[in-house]
Protein backbone atom coordinates (compact mmCIF):
# COMPACT_ATOMS: atom_id res chain seq x y z
CA UNK A 1 0.00 0.00 0.00
CA UNK A 2 1.73 3.28 -1.27
CA UNK A 3 1.02 5.89 1.47
CA UNK A 4 -0.12 9.17 0.49
CA UNK A 5 -1.69 12.38 2.23
CA UNK A 6 -3.95 9.52 4.66
CA UNK A 7 -5.23 6.32 3.21
CA UNK A 8 -7.49 4.10 4.65
CA UNK A 9 -6.75 0.66 5.77
CA UNK A 10 -8.46 -2.03 3.41
CA UNK A 11 -11.87 -3.33 5.41
CA UNK A 12 -10.48 -7.00 5.58
CA UNK A 13 -7.58 -5.51 7.54
CA UNK A 14 -9.16 -2.79 9.53
CA UNK A 15 -8.43 -2.72 13.43
CA UNK A 16 -6.26 -5.81 12.93
CA UNK A 17 -2.48 -4.43 12.20
CA UNK A 18 -0.01 -5.87 14.55
CA UNK A 19 2.81 -4.41 12.59
CA UNK A 20 4.13 -2.15 9.85
CA UNK A 21 6.74 -1.59 7.88
CA UNK A 22 7.62 2.00 6.92
CA UNK A 23 10.23 1.16 4.20
CA UNK A 24 12.07 3.85 5.07
CA UNK A 25 9.49 6.36 5.17
CA UNK A 26 8.06 8.33 8.03
CA UNK A 27 4.67 7.40 8.96
CA UNK A 28 1.39 8.20 11.35
CA UNK A 29 -0.94 5.90 12.01
CA UNK A 30 -4.90 6.37 12.89
CA UNK A 31 -7.43 5.00 14.85
CA UNK A 32 -10.06 6.56 12.86
CA UNK A 33 -10.70 6.74 9.23
CA UNK A 34 -9.61 9.79 7.17
CA UNK A 35 -6.55 10.38 9.57
CA UNK A 36 -8.79 10.82 12.62
CA UNK A 37 -8.72 10.53 16.26
CA UNK A 38 -6.05 8.48 18.14
CA UNK A 39 -2.26 8.15 16.55
CA UNK A 40 1.13 7.18 16.39
CA UNK A 41 4.20 8.24 14.46
CA UNK A 42 6.64 5.36 12.88
CA UNK A 43 10.00 6.18 12.43
CA UNK A 44 12.61 4.45 9.89
CA UNK A 45 14.07 1.46 11.98
CA UNK A 46 11.62 2.53 14.69
CA UNK A 47 11.80 -0.72 17.47
CA UNK A 48 7.82 -0.44 17.63
CA UNK A 49 7.76 -0.48 13.57
CA UNK A 50 7.29 -4.11 14.27
CA UNK A 51 5.57 -4.47 17.21
CA UNK A 52 2.50 -1.97 17.79
CA UNK A 53 2.39 -3.63 21.14
CA UNK A 54 5.17 -0.71 21.87
CA UNK A 55 3.17 1.89 21.26
CA UNK A 56 -0.36 0.55 22.97
CA UNK A 57 -1.61 0.72 19.36
CA UNK A 58 -1.89 -3.14 18.68
CA UNK A 59 -5.10 -3.53 16.40
CA UNK A 60 -5.83 -0.18 16.39
CA UNK A 61 -5.29 1.15 12.67
CA UNK A 62 -7.93 2.55 10.30
CA UNK A 63 -6.02 4.79 8.45
CA UNK A 64 -2.51 5.62 7.27
CA UNK A 65 -0.31 8.93 6.87
CA UNK A 66 2.49 10.95 6.47
CA UNK A 67 4.55 12.27 9.11
CA UNK A 68 3.14 15.69 10.62
CA UNK A 69 5.49 18.01 8.73
CA UNK A 70 6.34 20.59 11.83
CA UNK A 71 7.78 17.69 13.93
CA UNK A 72 9.64 17.19 11.22
CA UNK A 73 10.63 20.73 10.50
CA UNK A 74 11.08 21.07 14.13
CA UNK A 75 13.66 18.45 14.55
CA UNK A 76 15.37 19.54 11.47
CA UNK A 77 15.64 22.94 12.75
CA UNK A 78 17.06 21.51 16.31
CA UNK A 79 19.29 19.66 14.76
CA UNK A 80 20.84 22.45 12.19
CA UNK A 81 20.74 25.06 15.36
CA UNK A 82 22.90 21.49 17.69
CA UNK A 83 25.32 21.28 15.29
CA UNK A 84 26.33 24.98 15.12
CA UNK A 85 27.40 24.42 18.83
CA UNK A 86 28.86 20.79 18.26
CA UNK A 87 25.90 19.02 19.69
CA UNK A 88 24.75 15.97 18.41
CA UNK A 89 21.95 15.08 16.65
CA UNK A 90 18.48 14.52 18.40
CA UNK A 91 15.71 11.70 17.38
CA UNK A 92 12.42 12.42 17.54
CA UNK A 93 10.27 10.58 20.12
CA UNK A 94 6.79 9.45 19.21
CA UNK A 95 6.17 9.89 23.11
CA UNK A 96 7.62 13.08 23.34
CA UNK A 97 5.51 13.99 20.69
CA UNK A 98 2.44 13.11 21.88
CA UNK A 99 2.87 14.71 25.82
CA UNK A 100 4.16 18.22 24.27
CA UNK A 101 1.21 18.09 21.52
CA UNK A 102 -1.33 17.23 24.71
CA UNK A 103 0.84 19.99 26.47
CA UNK A 104 0.33 22.65 23.74
CA UNK A 105 -3.60 21.83 23.47
CA UNK A 106 -4.28 22.63 27.28
CA UNK A 107 -1.97 25.81 26.98
CA UNK A 108 -3.61 27.25 23.98
CA UNK A 109 -6.79 27.32 25.63
CA UNK A 110 -6.21 28.27 29.37
CA UNK A 111 -7.66 31.17 30.20
CA UNK A 112 -4.52 32.95 30.91
CA UNK A 113 -1.47 33.46 28.52
CA UNK A 114 1.16 30.58 28.78
CA UNK A 115 4.40 31.94 30.10
CA UNK A 116 8.03 29.84 30.14
CA UNK A 117 8.76 30.15 34.50
CA UNK A 118 11.84 27.28 34.32
CA UNK A 119 13.65 25.95 32.41
CA UNK A 120 15.00 22.78 33.94
CA UNK A 121 12.70 20.36 33.14
CA UNK A 122 13.69 19.69 29.79
CA UNK A 123 10.26 21.35 28.09
CA UNK A 124 10.00 24.64 26.21
CA UNK A 125 7.24 27.32 25.38
CA UNK A 126 6.00 29.41 23.21
CA UNK A 127 3.18 31.56 22.64
CA UNK A 128 2.12 33.85 19.93
CA UNK A 129 -1.22 35.96 19.24
CA UNK A 130 -2.72 33.98 16.44
CA UNK A 131 -2.91 34.73 13.16
CA UNK A 132 -4.30 32.25 10.98
CA UNK A 133 -3.20 33.57 7.67
CA UNK A 134 0.28 34.08 8.74
CA UNK A 135 0.46 31.25 11.19
CA UNK A 136 0.20 27.75 10.07
CA UNK A 137 1.99 24.97 12.26
CA UNK A 138 5.13 25.32 10.22
CA UNK A 139 5.51 28.76 10.33
CA UNK A 140 4.62 28.54 14.41
CA UNK A 141 7.46 26.43 14.82
CA UNK A 142 10.08 28.60 13.23
CA UNK A 143 8.89 31.15 15.36
CA UNK A 144 9.20 29.19 18.37
CA UNK A 145 12.81 28.01 17.30
CA UNK A 146 14.31 31.35 16.63
CA UNK A 147 12.73 33.16 20.03
CA UNK A 148 14.07 30.17 22.22
CA UNK A 149 17.77 30.08 20.21
CA UNK A 150 17.75 33.93 20.48
CA UNK A 151 18.12 34.09 23.92
CA UNK A 152 21.82 32.92 23.24
CA UNK A 153 22.40 36.99 23.08
CA UNK A 154 22.06 36.65 27.23
CA UNK A 155 23.96 33.69 27.83
CA UNK A 156 27.44 34.20 29.47
CA UNK A 157 29.89 31.38 29.97
CA UNK A 158 31.49 32.81 32.89
CA UNK A 159 28.02 32.81 34.66
CA UNK A 160 25.66 30.35 32.84
CA UNK A 161 22.06 30.61 33.43
CA UNK A 162 19.40 27.99 32.62
CA UNK A 163 17.40 29.38 29.47
CA UNK A 164 15.38 28.15 25.98
CA UNK A 165 18.99 28.36 24.09
CA UNK A 166 20.64 26.52 26.87
CA UNK A 167 18.18 23.21 26.86
CA UNK A 168 18.42 23.45 22.65
CA UNK A 169 21.52 22.88 22.19
CA UNK A 170 22.32 20.62 25.49
CA UNK A 171 24.61 17.63 24.98
CA UNK A 172 23.52 15.26 26.66
CA UNK A 173 20.10 15.43 25.48
CA UNK A 174 19.19 12.74 23.25
CA UNK A 175 15.53 12.53 22.42
CA UNK A 176 12.76 15.04 21.15
CA UNK A 177 9.35 16.34 20.45
CA UNK A 178 7.09 18.74 19.66
CA UNK A 179 3.43 19.61 19.44
CA UNK A 180 1.48 22.72 17.90
CA UNK A 181 -1.91 23.59 19.08
CA UNK A 182 -4.22 27.24 18.33
CA UNK A 183 -7.13 28.47 19.71
CA UNK A 184 -8.94 30.39 17.48
CA UNK A 185 -11.53 31.71 20.20
CA UNK A 186 -8.61 32.77 22.59
CA UNK A 187 -6.43 34.18 19.69
CA UNK A 188 -3.47 32.26 20.47
CA UNK A 189 -0.70 29.92 19.03
CA UNK A 190 1.40 27.90 21.51
CA UNK A 191 4.43 25.11 20.36
CA UNK A 192 5.75 22.91 22.50
CA UNK A 193 8.98 21.64 22.90
CA UNK A 194 10.23 18.63 25.10
CA UNK A 195 13.50 17.17 25.53
CA UNK A 196 14.82 14.18 27.28
CA UNK A 197 17.14 13.93 29.64
CA UNK A 198 16.17 17.34 30.47
CA UNK A 199 19.20 19.30 29.91
CA UNK A 200 19.86 22.46 32.34
CA UNK A 201 21.68 20.33 34.57
CA UNK A 202 23.50 22.79 37.75
CA UNK A 203 27.09 22.47 37.48
CA UNK A 204 27.57 20.71 33.67
CA UNK A 205 26.78 23.96 31.70
CA UNK A 206 30.58 23.84 30.61
CA UNK A 207 30.60 20.38 29.21
CA UNK A 208 27.09 21.08 27.64
CA UNK A 209 26.52 23.86 26.26
CA UNK A 210 29.42 25.45 23.52
CA UNK A 211 30.35 28.74 22.14
CA UNK A 212 29.18 28.72 18.58
CA UNK A 213 31.93 27.93 16.24
CA UNK A 214 30.56 30.72 13.19
CA UNK A 215 28.87 33.51 13.29
CA UNK A 216 26.04 35.50 11.36
CA UNK A 217 23.71 32.75 11.23
CA UNK A 218 20.18 32.85 9.61
CA UNK A 219 17.67 30.51 11.03
CA UNK A 220 15.41 30.84 8.30
CA UNK A 221 17.57 30.28 5.52
CA UNK A 222 17.10 26.45 6.47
Amino acid sequence: MRVQDCTSVPLRLNKNIASVDPRGNCVRLYSGLQCTGDSVQIQPNDPGSSNLHFWNFLDQTSSVGVCQDFQLLGLSLNNNLRRRHNAPALHLNENLNQDAQAAAEALANQADVPTQTSFHSGVLIYSVNYQPLFHSRTNLVREASSAWYQQQITFDSRNPKPSAFTQLVWKSSTEFGIGVATSVNRHRGVVVAKYSPSGNSPGTFQQNVNIPRVSNFNLFSL
